[in-house]
């Protein structure tokens, strides 16, 4: 188990007057100015070095907003944590480029465009090679040169497609103990003060502060408090949230595995049986309901509807989002309390939440985005929180496969109703997924751990899957596969010779 800590930024309840909001406000509107400048900063030294600075020096920058040096020492770390990891998402995505590309494997050629790229030496202007990406590589000064040339094609491509940090009016700003002091034991009718270093000497601003229930759970769990906070802007003022940290708890561990299946019907099913958030899928198709009502009074603008020009429509979708993200974080903890798992095997994440029937367009899009990015922040924080194993398989043929290797489309007479046409194995639809999704977790080429850049395959996978279950299915009973009840259009058409040219 890692021995990092984890960190949380848990809600404030401002008591706070229009005063301290506005200057909470100013704090934060110089603030964005000051990272802005950072990130332009930035972007210069990878244009001229390929690297990112550890520590940006503020003191030379030619513009200070009217920001003390301590907060804009403070307010580099919110410009250089997002470009760090720019570069770094940059530099993997031409490393998978290249493993994909048609350069052969096991040569000096592909080790040198490995290395060009591992140095960052596609990101900006061209520079001499140092010593290290020569060392025991044996190619001519031509290769050399052809190799420096793939490596920039790559990343310029990757750049092109990864969009470059920026910082907006509405986005969030961390300040850390040189500018913030949380005192949580003062004797005044609050809980605690935050106190923030004046823009102007001697003039500090003192916010008191009360903790919602959710933040007296996790300080409960054993989150300690530090003087670090979060600056958001909102609609008349300004959302506050304080920085907590926790050492991980070591657990007892029960052998436990769980399969799950997430949809749109109800949220979690497990391998079990049991199923999480029965009233999911009626509260999704109210907020349809009512979205589309919104939309309909809509005027027509550049030939469409504008979902943002609604009152009604906004506040809905706001709803929904609080409501989706709410459910999945409640039904997830529910299972973890109840079962204690140390292994999660989840579909990959980003293949969940993808209703076909029985919304509008507009509500898929919304269940997608919005569920998947709940259910994988959630899925993540139990990981980190409760040291949870959590392991992604390939979810194709699921719903619609048996673990007598049978694909067909008849496997589903109804949504919710699953029925062999091979073995006649009759289940919950949602139950018979779970225990499918549970039974890839050990299979080579078709799961991974949840983060990892392996790949999981795609469908002609777990078809192939699919078919040395079938065979083996057919083995213990001394049959043929292809004279076995309802092999499946899917096997049947995968197994034709492929055409002549």
């Amino acid at each position: 188990m890692s021995d990092s800590r984890i960190v949380r930024a848990l809600p404030l309840e401002l008591r706070a007057n229009s005063g301290k909001q506005d200057a909470l406000r100013k704090i934060h509107q110089l603030g964005v100015r000051c990272v802005r400048d950072n990130l332009h900063e930035l972007r210069r030294a990878i244009q001229d070095t390929g690297t990112v600075p550890a520590h940006l020096n503020t003191t030379t920058m030619p513009n200070t907003h009217g920001m003390p040096a301590r907060y804009r020492a403070e307010l580099a770390s919110n410009a250089v944590g997002p470009t760090q990891s720019w570069r770094t998402h940059v530099i993997n995505d031409c490393k998978r480029s290249l493993r994909g590309s048609s350069v052969p494997k096991k040569t000096d050629f592909y080790r040198a465009v490995y290395r060009l790229i591992a140095f960052g030496y596609g990101l900006g202007n061209i520079r001499a090679l140092n010593t290290s990406v020569h060392s025991k590589l044996t190619l001519t000064d031509e290769e050399w040169s052809a190799a420096y040339s793939l490596c920039r094609s790559i990343t310029r491509h990757q750049v092109s497609r990864r969009r470059f940090p920026s910082i907006h009016h509405d986005s969030s700003l961390t300040l850390g103990g040189k500018v913030v002091t949380i005192d949580a034991d003062t004797p005044l009718s609050f809980d605690a003060v935050v106190t923030f270093m004046g823009l102007v000497r001697g003039n500090p601003t003192n916010i008191p502060v009360n903790f919602p229930k959710h933040t007296r759970r996790r300080i409960d769990q054993g989150f300690t408090i530090v003087n670090a906070v979060q600056l958001t802007p909102e609609p008349g003022g300004v959302r506050l949230r304080v920085v907590a940290a926790r050492s991980p708890i070591e657990r007892v561990l029960t052998g436990k595995v769980l399969g799950i299946d997430v949809g749109a019907v109800s949220p979690v099913t497990t391998s079990d049986g049991d199923i999480f958030g029965r009233e999911f899928w009626r509260r999704v198709q109210h907020y349809d309901r009512v979205i589309q009502r919104a939309m309909n009074g809509v005027q027509l603008r550049d030939g469409r509807r504008h979902w943002k020009d609604s009152a009604a429509c906004r506040n809905a979708t706001r709803r929904l989002r609080n409501y989706v993200r709410n459910e999945i974080n409640r039904v997830l903890n529910r299972l973890v309390d109840i079962h204690d798992p140390d292994e999660l095997v989840v579909e990959k994440l980003d293949k969940c939440f993808n209703p076909d029937t029985g919304l509008s367009p507009r509500m898929r899009r919304l269940l997608r985005s919005v569920g998947r990015a709940a259910f994988r922040a959630k899925v993540a924080a139990l990981a980190e929180e409760r040291s949870i194993t959590v392991t992604e398989v390939n979810p194709a043929y699921t719903s619609k496969g048996c673990h007598c290797g049978n694909v067909d489309n008849r496997n589903r007479p109804r949504q919710d109703l699953f029925v062999c046409t091979r073995c006649g194995r009759k289940r919950s639809a949602d139950f018979h997924a779970a225990t499918m999704i549970l039974g890839r977790r050990s299979v080579s080429g078709l799961s991974r751990d949840s983060g990892s850049s392996s790949s999981v395959g795609g469908r002609r996978a777990a078809l192939i899957h699919q078919r040395a279950l079938t065979r083996a299915w057919c083995d213990e009973r001394k049959i043929q596969p292809d004279s076995s009840a309802g092999a499946g259009r899917e096997l049947r058409v995968s197994d034709k010779p492929p055409k002549a040219a």
